[in-house]
């Protein structure tokens, strides 16, 4: 257990890092229901370097309460 926040911040010095590098970025939302009708929202970054490299990652998920409404979401 005391190795992943280690772990995390990490991964978050690489991210932010290639985040920074980045010209164009895009920040995606997908919001689902498990079988449970238990409600989850998910982050997704895709961008591009300076050099054309495409880069994807992965932000966060949370569940959601209640129904998906715009209002929920915010």
């Amino acid at each position: 257990r005391r190795h992943v926040p280690n772990e995390y911040d990490c991964i978050k010095k690489v991210v932010e890092a290639k985040i920074g590098q980045c010209t164009a970025v895009t920040i995606i939302l997908d919001i689902w229901s498990s079988k449970r009708m238990c409600g989850f929202i998910g982050f997704n970054l895709e961008a591009v370097t300076k050099t054309f490299e495409m880069f994807t990652a992965f932000l966060c998920i949370r569940q959601m309460t209640g129904r998906h409404t715009g209002e929920a979401i915010l």
